[in-house]
């Protein structure tokens, strides 16, 4: 699949906050974030991209007592050894790290080992940081039973939920994965399985990054309605956009996991420096490619493309769109919960990347 033209489509969000007191085997504290959904519609015979911008509810939240590289130790817990491995993630909530999150890959009863993937938490996660331990989305608990797609009684796909490529350089990358629920009775029964391996294995557990965009692919005619349930994450938002090559331009599927619509200048995506700006009106640098929610069809071009304009003329500086020189769209209000969108980074002479973080209107200062 193209990662620049199999994009998705999204209707009316509806969000209905129920606000709610979680309960785990292992917490001590729980999470009480406002709790609630977001209806999709995916069209049938079409691409949907889709985004969990809720998340499960927190089996844990509390404040550390220490940190030391990749480990993080909390007094006061008694977790079973490794109940939380490679199926959780450590929200980090205070500090000027908030809004980071990474994989746990080992605990014991009061310590957390963490995959920093490249990052280095230093002087920013120490003791005092408040965090959150919180279960991935896998595929079936974020479509549960096939919910929302069309199962397939054979082991040829109704629809697809497509992984979008984020570890390969360059544009028009095609998909990194793709699973379809399997309604039938051979091989092991019903269940999730992946396009193009053993039928008898089963990816009910796959977990998704919280970051995670889906491109759901109804193969067939019909529309479906996905409900994305969760509690909303009440920290800053951080996402990393990178460069992965030199002189490469960059695909990056990016979610923006608010629970509000949110409009281009309060995204803080150019402030942030993940954004580059262009200083000719009409050359673009770094683009924003967004989807038409209204077209049923697979492999869809942008129906419009965003940037930041950087110059004097034409208005000043401010988000632009592709072929409307004079319109500012600052204001636009672009970003809608559980879509997903396409950053083009423009190439540059190193790889390069940055931290896109903001703090929701909703969350208190």
């Amino acid at each position: 699949m193209s990662m620049a033209t199999g994009r998705a489509q999204t209707t009316r969000f509806l969000l209905i906050f129920l606000i709610l007191a979680g309960s785990a085997a292992h917490a001590q504290s729980v999470s009480t974030d406002p709790w609630g959904f977001i209806p999709v519609t995916a069209k049938g015979s079409s691409d949907t991209l889709i985004s969990a911008p809720l998340h499960r509810g927190a089996e844990f939240q509390g404040i550390l007592t220490a940190a030391s590289g990749s480990t993080l130790t909390v007094n006061g817990t008694s977790w079973g050894t490794d109940a939380f491995k490679n199926t959780h993630y450590v929200l980090i909530a205070s500090g000027s790290k908030e809004g980071a999150f990474y994989q746990i890959t080992g605990n014991t009863s009061t310590a957390l080992t963490i995959n920093l993937a490249g990052d280095t938490l230093g002087s920013a996660v120490t003791s005092g940081t408040e965090i959150q331990v919180i279960p991935f989305w896998t595929l079936n608990t974020l479509f549960p039973e096939g919910a929302g797609v069309k199962p397939s009684p054979t082991f040829l796909p109704q629809t697809s939920v497509l992984i979008p490529e984020q570890t390969r350089v360059g544009i028009n990358l095609s998909a990194a994965a793709s699973y379809f629920y399997y309604s039938g009775t051979q091989r092991g029964g019903e269940g999730w399985r992946r396009f193009g391996v053993s039928p008898t294995l089963k990816f009910d557990d796959q977990p998704l990054s919280p970051n995670s965009v889906l491109i759901v692919r109804h193969e067939v005619p019909g529309d479906t309605t996905i409900t994305v349930p969760g509690a909303v994450q009440m920290t800053t938002l951080a996402n990393v956009i990178a460069t992965l090559a030199a002189n490469k331009p960059q695909d990056k599927a990016i979610a923006f996991n608010v629970a509000a619509p949110t409009s281009l200048g309060a995204s803080l995506l150019f402030e942030s420096g993940s954004f580059t700006g262009s200083q000719t009106i009409d050359s673009p640098v770094d683009e924003l490619l967004v989807f038409d929610p209204s077209v049923a069809q697979t492999n869809k071009p942008p129906s419009a493309i965003y940037y930041y304009f950087l110059g004097s003329t034409h208005g000043g500086p401010g988000w632009r769109r592709k072929g409307d020189l004079s319109t500012k769209h600052n204001t636009t209000l672009l970003f809608q919960p559980a879509s997903g969108y396409i950053l083009r980074k423009a190439a540059s002479p190193q790889p390069a990347s940055a931290r896109w973080s903001v703090r929701p209107s909703y969350v208190p200062q």
